[in-house]
């Protein structure tokens, strides 16, 4: 009975620190999607670990196509360790791996199917895909990479002792769920990558211990996170003042700009008449949206999203003349292009003000 109690002990604790882990950022974003996802190969694995199972030979790599929907970087890298695993299982049955490397490709033919219809295949390519080479402003705060690569290394000669099977899937996909950190390597990124450290690191205490982690104790650790960040959504929606008008009413206002996006909205509308009016600001979209206004590289306005040759676009726009641009005098976030709105700071006038904004004209 004592033996037993230690286990639901760990089980549960462990589940519990990793919701706890995540709790001070946990929302729905495509990052803890791709956290969610992984995790859920991990456990379908797990059950599945001699590929024997029919259904889940069909779900894994359907799920694993998904995390390529969801963040091309993270998801390049758990398709191949994906396949990888698979290949170790059987490395002479090319049939099954290509059988699986064709179901991956049904959700991603059928984005890009979306994409093409949309007209959007060559933005996509463009910002998505070449853009993440010009990410200029990279992000690493220096405890969470020495964290992460004693973690790491840990987990590493971990599995180097104990030589299962088991581990080695964990292993694997707690690499591709590494990089998560790129480019950012900062609090939030390095907390997503070391919950599957956790589980590689709980699974080894059950080597010791007893069965306190087994695939359903996974699965019920995926369906706590995805409960907690739906309590806390609808905590925040409840507890928070909500935009009383226009499109976003009801919306809870996290930002408290409530007050000043009708002020901001009706200044552009106004202003648009006789000038080109720019938000130099990551916040660009909320204003734009609310008069169904589109300026393309503006409201994407942070390092990493301008494509190829997105910041030269930007120059150029600049350079135009009969042009306003507002800039927000408490400044922006780390991703802001400091360098444009040094640029447009040296060639303009300041000649007013709007709510937090600066008011630029040439």
């Amino acid at each position: 009975m004592k033996l037993l109690k230690i286990k639901m002990f760990f089980k549960y604790s462990s589940i519990f620190i990793i919701t706890c882990l995540l709790l001070f950022k946990c929302y729905l974003d495509y990052n803890f999607i791709q956290l969610i996802l992984i995790l859920l190969l991990i456990y379908l694995s797990l059950k599945n670990i001699n590929y024997k199972d029919k259904k889940l030979n069909v779900l894994i790599p359907v799920i694993a196509g998904f995390t390529i929907i969801n963040k091309q970087s993270t998801g390049v890298i758990v398709c191949i360790v994906t396949l990888l695993l698979m290949f170790l299982n059987d490395k002479k049955n090319w049939k099954f791996i290509l059988r699986e490397i064709g179901l991956m490709l049904i959700p991603i033919v059928l984005f890009l199917i979306y994409l093409l219809l949309s007209n959007s295949l060559v933005y996509f390519y463009d910002l998505s895909i070449l853009g993440m080479a010009t990410f200029s402003n990279k992000l690493i705060i220096p405890f969470c990479a020495i964290v992460l690569i004693i973690g790491y290394i840990l987990m590493t000669i971990l599995l180097i002792m104990y030589k299962e099977r088991e581990l080695t899937i964990i292993y694997w996909y707690a690499i591709a769920g590494l990089f998560v950190v790129v480019p950012i390597l900062d609090i939030i990124h390095s907390t997503l990558a070391l919950v599957i450290l956790l589980v590689f690191m709980t699974y080894i205490l059950d080597k010791k211990i007893g069965n306190l982690f087994d695939s359903y104790g996974l699965l019920l650790t995926i369906v706590i996170m995805i409960m907690i960040s739906g309590v806390n959504n609808v905590y925040s929606f409840f507890n928070s003042y909500r935009i009383q008008s226009g499109i976003y009413k009801n919306i809870p206002d996290t930002l408290q700009l409530s007050g000043n996006i009708e002020n901001v909205s009706q200044f552009i509308l106004r202003e648009s008449k006789e000038h080109d009016v720019y938000i130099a600001d990551f916040t660009s979209p909320l204003y734009n949206l609310n008069i169904n206004r589109y300026t393309k590289y503006f409201d994407l306005f942070m390092n990493g999203n301008f494509g190829v040759s997105g910041e030269k676009e930007l120059y150029n726009i600049i350079d135009k003349k009969n042009q306003i641009i507002l800039i927000d005098s408490g400044g922006s976030n780390w991703q802001c292009p400091k360098r444009i709105i040094n640029y447009v700071k040296k060639n303009y006038n300041k000649c007013g003000k709007i709510d937090q904004f600066d008011v630029y004209c040439n």
